[in-house]
This record gives structure tokens, sequence and C-alpha cells, in this order.
């Protein structure tokens, strides 16, 4: 369940049981050591490391008495993600070094988010050229058989390495796309960043519209989950906050910010990546070749509303391979390439209707 509750933005319930479960289990349980490292990860989810730093520190302890080194890795690797949050970055790095050791001598998949972690430590140290190659690593990884979860953690941050090195145009291509994947996952925390990362670099162009209405949207997301943005990144947004506010006025940029924050997840990832959306053009004509059946418009709602093919298939008492052959024949009408896009045609669509 710990990735459902990291991904669908239900820390706080996760946190609740796992607190309750661990209070009722045995010292001797077998499983304890990975409840105490995921009950610890879901609380660096909510950037709560003084309540993280303990259930992880207890999780690894138990896992070597017990021999359960998968759980020792993980609790390390969120350990030290503790200590990035708490600004301790050379610390954060060595332990996420350590963790990487742990996961690769484990011949674990995660060995390369675990690499990613240390290139964020690395890079908001200021090596930005050593976090580039160790992005480049984690993605060769990756590539050998991770997630997309990871692949777009990876991107994220080789995409930010990118702008702080001055290269923005190749920075946004590579924030893009790690959206892009993140995006189709619903992964609140990981839209969150992207978004961030886009208005970052859009102020750095000078286009404080853009950059203002995806800090808003940003801001929703983490709101929603509850967390903040870690605050080894403050500096950027209130950056980006400042030259903004400066470029537009206070007045004009309350406006758009609460525009952004007023988009749903699926249409602020539509706005990012330059998708048709409420801030951007009108919908797509329904008439002629690209209009939809009834049926079709149906799914493109649930699409909108964030389910999944086999959400959608149990929802209209359909087969997922049925649900699935009616979201590409969406994208094919209105000549489209990501559900994000369905999703702001849909806003776009509701919004003209009223």
């Amino acid at each position: 369940m710990w990735l459902y509750w990291e991904a669908r933005g239900h820390l706080t319930e996760g946190r609740r049981r796992l607190a309750v479960l661990l209070e009722a289990m045995p010292a001797d349980c077998g499983v304890r050591a990975k409840a105490l490292w995921v009950a610890g990860y879901l609380a660096v989810a909510q950037t709560d490391a003084e309540a993280a730093a303990p259930l992880l520190q207890a999780a690894a302890e138990t896992g070597r008495g017990s021999g359960d080194l998968e759980s020792v890795a993980f609790a390390t690797q969120y350990g030290g993600l503790c200590r990035l949050f708490g600004g301790d970055l050379s610390g954060a790095a060595e332990t996420l070094e350590q963790a990487f050791e742990l996961h690769t001598r484990n011949d674990s998949p995660t060995a390369a988010f675990a690499l990613t972690d240390l290139a964020v430590a690395v890079m908001l140290a200021g090596d930005t050229a050593r976090a580039a190659g160790l992005y480049d690593r984690a993605l060769a990884l990756v590539d050998e058989g991770g997630d997309p979860w990871t692949r777009s953690h990876c991107l994220w941050g080789a995409g930010l390495a990118m702008w702080l090195q001055g290269d923005v145009d190749g920075a946004e291509v590579v924030e893009k796309q790690a959206l892009q994947v993140i995006g189709q996952l619903d992964e609140r925390s990981g839209i969150a960043l992207c978004l961030e990362a886009l208005a970052w670099l859009s102020a750095s162009r000078k286009e404080f519209e853009r950059a203002t209405v995806l800090q808003g949207a940003a801001a929703a997301v983490w709101e929603s989950i509850p967390r903040r943005l870690p605050s080894p990144l403050a500096r950027h947004d209130e950056w980006c906050g400042r030259v903004t506010r400066e470029g537009l006025g206070p007045n004009a940029r309350r406006v758009l910010f609460e525009k952004g924050r007023g988009l749903d997840r699926a249409a602020a990832v539509a706005h990012a990546l330059g998708a048709q959306g409420p801030l951007d053009a009108g919908p797509t004509s329904p008439q002629g070749p690209g209009r939809l059946s009834n049926r079709e418009r149906e799914v493109a709602e649930l699409v909108a509303a964030g389910l999944t093919d086999r959400e959608i298939a149990t929802r209209l008492v359909i087969s997922p391979r049925t649900a699935e052959s009616h979201v590409q024949h969406i994208l094919t009408k209105l000549g489209f390439r990501s559900r994000s896009q369905i999703a702001a045609w849909v806003a776009a669509a509701t919004t003209s209707a009223r």
C-alpha cells in the first residue's frame, strides 16, 4: 500500500494506519522492520523529518537484527532524505551513497531511485557536474529494468541540473519529458516538482505570466497531499515568486497565481506541456471527423477524472481491453498524444458549455 498512499496523496491515512499497526505488532514480528521504514517514508513524503527520523533508525536496527537487509537499505535511503530535507547536504550525500550500495548489493531495482536521490543531494550542494553524471548513470539503470516513476524522478533532477548549468532550453525539454511520464501515473509529488521546475525555467526566460500560473498549479498539488516543497528547493521558489512579482506587479501576479491554483492536476499538466487547456485555447471542436461518440465522451470524462483504463472498465462494466481501445480512438480522433491532453480538452469543453 505504501506506493498507493504516496502516489494518490493519502499519506495521512497511511501514517495513521501504520501507527495503529505498529502499536499492536509484536516486537519480533517478521514484517516490523518494513512497517517501520514505510511509516518513516510516509512521514518523509510529507516533509515531516522530525517524525520520520526515529522510525527509520528503528527500522534499520530492527532490520539488521532480523537479517532484513532490504529494510535496512530502504531505511538508510529515506534517512538520507531526512538529512537532505534538514539541510545537511553532505551528510545526506554520504547516507544516500550507503543506501545505493546496499540496494546494489541486494540486486534491487530501487538502486536507481537511491542513486537519483544521491544526485539531488550532490546537485543542491553545488556540484552540478557530478550530479549530471549521476543522473546519467541512474537513467542507464532505469533502462535496464526500472519503472516509469524512477525515470521521471531521474529526468526531473537531470533537467534541474541542466537549468542550474545555464541550459534553459535543454532543461525544458527534459522537464517536460519528466512531467509527461509522471502525469500518466498521476503521482502528485512528482507532478508538483515538475510544475515547480517549469515555473522556474519560465521565470528565467522572463515569461512571468506562465511562471506564475505554474507556481499556482504546483501550490494546489502540494496542498492536496498535503505537503510542502522540500526546504532545500525553497530558494528557487522564492526567487521565482520575487521576480514574477517585480515583473507583473503584485495584483496581476495574485490573479494569475489563483488561476493556476484553480486548475485540477490533469489540466495543470496539460497546460505545462503546452497542450490546449483552459488558459491556452478553446476546446477542440467535436464536429466533423473528430466528433466523439456518446460512449467516447463518457470515457473521456473518466480519463479527465484521473481513472486508469482498468478503473474505467470497472465503472462502465466493460473489459479493460475495450476501455483501452476507447481511449486510443479518442486520442486519434482529437489528434492528441496523451491522457493529459484529453483531460484538458474535457476541462475546456466544460468551461465553454457554461
